[in-house]
């Protein structure tokens, strides 16, 4: 654009200059019309973008390295076309990163452009996209003119490649004594035991009322029933973002995340009730896997969630967090060795310590007081098959 402004200024001066030098009047009309096509160039790309219309589409999901398109319908006057020059901000709200994707969209035939852009699945995550501003130009490319009514926010999830795997635990799991140890935290269908007792709502089933309380109370109040507390095992998502634009850390995060959903669906496959513990913000969520809907709500919660800049040294908020919720035993999944970390959790809980980094394949360490297997990245997805936990 600057470039073609520059161009037809030297071109526009070189005619009336050569007017002046030779009176020729054929120089004179070209700078005329020169001079024309570069003072109608404004209202021209002002027109164009009134009568310019944007529309945009993305599939809201796939995995890591397949392809994935932001879908670009372009409606305009035929005779009118320009370039369109647009800018997305793509957001990986799991690693906290941030990048500007400018683009442009030369002229095309027919009534509806297609466009396809091809969008980054480089990394887990979900991805927001935004038009950050979109700016026609005329014809010739003098001037530009912003697209004012032009505006686009969507996002997809990149999920991490699952791998198949055998788990074996060394215990037996706890949802075999499901209606004898109840959760406190966690409302369910048992009606044996009562989560809370609350105020009727519209659709609760009248089964559920408490009929003495509500003659009590003069308002109808409702029984909240139980679940079984089946969940002492936790997968514990220990990742950190700290220097994620390097590639061999985002490896690394992206292998860990494999691993830890690969771990989890193959808990589900063998009956293993389990929970999934990450951090959301500065708090500890816990979220129960019974079935795969509950697998896939952790996932899609997981990858929306920005990772801590740091692997966190607290273990107090994790002991009261553990006690609370009845978790007997961790599966720590991380990008990070900290062996104090790792020695301080192993005082009060059985711990077993996935490490993913480094080089090599599997190497087990069980001199600390805990169970540590370092895997390297690569190796996740093509020689991990079998886990003991």
């Amino acid at each position: 654009m600057k470039v073609n402004r520059i161009l037809t200024l030297i071109a526009l001066a070189m005619a009336v200059f050569g007017f002046f030098v030779t009176g020729r009047a054929e120089l004179l009309f070209a700078a005329l019309v020169v001079a024309g096509f570069f003072l109608a160039s404004g209202p021209v790309a002002a027109a164009l973008a009134r009568r310019t219309e944007l529309s945009f589409e993305v599939r809201p999901s796939c995995l890591v390295g397949e392809d994935h398109v932001l879908d670009i319908v372009v409606e305009r006057p035929a005779l009118m076309r320009g370039c369109l020059n647009l800018t997305f901000e793509c957001s990986n709200l799991l690693l906290g990163t941030r990048k500007l994707v400018p683009v442009t969209l030369p002229p095309a035939d027919g009534d509806r452009e297609h466009y396809a852009l091809p969008l980054d699945t480089g990394q887990a995550g979900r991805i927001a996209v935004a038009l950050a501003s979109a700016r026609v130009g005329d014809m010739l490319g003098f001037t530009e003119v912003a697209l004012k009514d032009a505006a686009f926010s969507s996002s997809y999830t990149v999920y991490p490649r699952i791998v198949d795997m055998d788990v074996t635990t060394s215990r037996a799991n706890r949802a075999a004594t499901a209606g004898f140890v109840f959760d406190p935290h966690r409302k369910g269908q048992d009606a044996s035991e009562v989560y809370e007792l609350r105020d009727y709502r519209d659709g609760d089933s009248v089964r559920s009322i408490h009929w003495k309380l509500s003659a009590r109370f003069g308002e109808l109040m409702v029984r909240e029933a139980s679940h079984p507390a089946d969940f002492d095992l936790a997968v514990v998502c220990a990742l950190h973002r700290r220097d994620c634009n390097d590639p061999t850390r985002t490896a690394s995060i992206g292998a860990a995340l494999s691993l830890l959903t690969s771990m989890s669906r193959a808990l589900l496959n063998c009956g293993m009730g389990h929970s999934v513990v990450f951090r959301h913000g500065d708090v500890l969520q816990d979220a129960p896997i019974e079935n795969q809907m509950t697998f896939e709500r952790m996932v899609d919660t997981l990858l929306s969630c920005e990772l801590p800049l740091d692997v966190t040294t607290e273990v107090r908020d994790f002991a009261a967090f553990q006690r609370a919720h009845g978790i007997t035993k961790v599966v720590l999944v991380t990008d990070a060795v900290c062996e104090h970390l790792f020695g301080e959790l192993a005082e009060f809980i059985e711990l077993n310590v996935f490490y993913v980094g480094g080089e090599g394949d599997l190497n087990v360490d069980v001199s600390d007081g805990y169970t540590l297997t370092r895997v390297s990245a690569e190796a996740v997805e093509t020689r991990v098959k079998s886990l003991e936990l």
